[in-house]
């Protein structure tokens, strides 16, 4: 793990929202292109954060770099991305932390505030790579796709083959004392629209990909 020493003015608008990191339109797959699950990959993760009490503008930040083998000028370049998500988040009321690329709801897809931020935009790429995935696994003419559909009309009778995939918070341990904070683990869980809802009843969520 790294610390990175970063200092915000407030007045000078540092950190402004920029297209120009993490993902963009060229570098997803087209719509047609099938794709496989990879091997467990862990990317550069931000793990905590130690504020200066004399200037409380003035943050040391962990990062994490898990599985990757980067560059200083990459290792720079992703840890800002990083710290533009995390203040993109920290400025978003909870509830506005989501994405939705449904075909049946085409006027609720991302909220206006969170729609020009660098999370908003890489959410929302995220978001088509699951449908993509999701639609992939389930090809008929693939190995995963012949089984799903098999078993599928093995029950008989009317099946509801469409399956909306929800990504949710499950669970995060995180460490905090006047210094700052550590993430030691945090989690997301996937579920199926019915699994979701039966959830919602009784634990909702925020920051959902669905």
């Amino acid at each position: 793990m790294i610390l990175i020493a970063f200092v915000f003015n407030v007045f000078s608008g540092d950190l402004a929202w920029s297209y120009g990191l993490g993902l963009s339109a060229a570098d997803l797959p087209r719509s047609d292109t099938l794709l496989s699950p990879t091997d467990k990959f862990v990317p550069l993760t931000l793990r905590g954060i130690r504020v200066d009490k004399r200037d409380p503008f003035k943050f040391s930040f962990i990062v994490d770099e898990a599985d990757t083998d980067l560059t200083s000028s990459d290792l720079e370049k992703q840890s800002t991305m990083l710290l533009r998500y995390f203040l993109g988040a920290l400025a978003m009321p909870e509830d506005e932390i989501w994405v939705n690329l449904s075909p049946y709801e085409p006027d609720r897809v991302v909220p206006d505030q969170l729609l020009p931020t660098d999370i908003g935009r890489d959410m929302l790429a995220q978001d088509y790579l699951l449908k993509q995935l999701a639609s992939s696994l389930t090809f008929p003419q693939s190995k995963s796709g012949r089984n799903y559909w098999q078993a599928l009309t093995a029950k008989g009778g009317a099946v509801n083959s469409f399956n909306k995939v929800w990504i949710v918070p499950d669970k995060a341990v995180i460490y905090q004392n006047d210094q700052g904070a550590f993430i030691k683990s945090a989690h997301l869980k996937v579920l199926t629209e019915s699994d979701y809802l039966a959830r919602q009843k009784n634990s909702p969520n925020k920051m959902e990909f669905h």
